[in-house]
């Protein structure tokens, strides 16, 4: 059972009792992976959210705060910023309808309860947008194999779409270079003693990983 709490607008739902993933208990299980997919799949399939969530304009406004609080980008996300349009570009040649998103796909976001059903908690972030954010993201957390990230997409879309997947892996950079963005910000704002910075950048590494891929070109293309 979920519940709103307004004005606030939050989230309340039951207390789910069970496992909590990480990288190392998804990444190397197959089995594991298209549980998760699957379990994606159900709220991209059935929910609907009120608030929308334009991917690049919200990666604009965060870039635009971060800028306004003064702390000065390092460079390499600023390369990696750089990209951005033209990824944008080519997401806007073959968009999919937006879905029910939850956006923030790392491991201890899945829980698995005793009787081996998995959950997703932490919505903060969730909203209508398109699918392939969220496993742009959801690969963006994990250190799977190419053969693993291919998994994903077959088991979604129920066969490989070559398509489909270069724009997964567009948006695995862009959700790198967004959540980098967000940890500019809090940088400044956050009262949490945590390297805020070591954690954006090892993102911007994983993103320019992706955007030095031979097959970037391609992604690029067929998105």
């Amino acid at each position: 059972m979920a519940y709103q709490i307004d004005p606030e607008g939050a989230l309340v739902i039951d207390f789910v009792e069970g496992e909590i993933m990480h990288p190392e208990t998804m990444a190397g299980h197959p089995e594991r992976i298209k549980q998760a997919v699957e379990t994606v799949k159900v709220f991209h399939t059935k929910a609907v959210f009120k608030n929308e969530i334009k991917i690049f304009d919200m990666l604009r406004r965060y870039t635009k705060l971060a800028g306004e609080i003064g702390h000065a980008m390092p460079a390499e996300l600023q390369s990696l910023l750089s990209v951005m349009s033209d990824i944008e570009k080519a997401m806007a040649v073959n968009p999919p309808a937006d879905v029910a998103c939850h956006n923030d796909l790392l491991s201890e976001n899945f829980i698995v309860d005793a009787a081996g059903k998995m959950w997703i908690i932490d919505w903060e972030y969730g909203g209508m947008t398109d699918p392939f954010f969220d496993f742009g993201d959801f690969v963006m957390e994990h250190p799977f194999s190419r053969e693993e990230e291919r998994l994903i997409i077959a088991t979604y879309c129920g066969e490989m779409d070559e398509g489909r997947f270069g724009r997964m892996m567009l948006y695995k950079i862009v959700s790198a270079a967004w959540w980098a963005v967000w940890a500019m910000i809090q940088l400044n704002v956050s009262q949490i003693d945590f390297d805020y910075m070591e954690w954006a950048m090892d993102r911007v590494g994983r993103a320019q990983r992706t955007v030095d891929d031979p097959d970037f070109g391609t992604w690029l293309a067929n998105a």
